[in-house]
């Protein structure tokens, strides 16, 4: 891990180059609807009693910055299940065949990360429900270098997560075929799956 002092996320956020996304309000009623039946649905589950401020808002963005992602890519990205946590351990696009996950936060905050991460990410800013900028993929050793603990306000999430500062590092994509490119380097010009 690289040692900084505590990054601005104004500074870090305009040294990006990521795509706006537009989503119509049938799609944020519907991720308002499902972020609220998750709630119900997750509210035994330990970490949820322990951690649960904001939970509402941050489903809610999580599945924005999903549906934004399916905009872009143009497949199914967005699961709709609802289920206990254990099941949803793998990264939200292994379905699709990337060994990537997708963090979405809120404008002015720097994404929260694993402290032992397993897969790249696809990093999203959410700048009202309706605007998502798609920043980027963030490489898996990216994300084990550039994390702060002093990014995070939850003295609960600093046990499992550190914040991911380097928002300049994430390689932006237009395209299916430009994140596969990024994520299976070895088959630029070649066919992928």
């Amino acid at each position: 891990m690289i040692a900084i002092t505590k990054p601005s996320f104004i500074e870090e956020y305009a040294k990006t180059s990521g795509i706006v996304i537009k989503l119509t309000d049938e799609k944020v009623q519907k991720a308002d609807q499902w972020a609220t039946e998750v709630i119900k649905a997750k509210k035994t589950e330990g970490h949820h009693k322990t951690d649960s401020r904001s939970t509402h808002k941050r489903f809610l963005t999580g599945m924005l910055g999903e549906l934004a992602l399916e905009e872009v890519l143009q497949i199914p990205t967005v699961n709709w299940a609802i289920g206990k946590s254990t099941a949803f351990k793998s990264p939200d696009l292994k379905h699709a065949g990337f060994d990537v996950g997708i963090k979405t936060v809120n404008y002015g905050m720097f994404p929260l990360v694993s402290k032992n991460p397993t897969s790249a990410e696809i990093i999203n800013i959410k700048i009202s429900d309706n605007e998502i900028c798609v920043v980027g993929l963030v490489t898996l050793e990216d994300i084990k270098n550039y994390t702060n603990d002093d990014l995070l306000f939850d003295k609960n999430a600093k046990k499992r997560k550190t914040g991911f500062w380097n928002l300049s590092a994430a390689k932006t994509f237009k395209s299916l075929d430009e994140l596969k490119s990024l994520v299976f380097p070895e088959k630029r010009g070649g066919t992928f799956i």
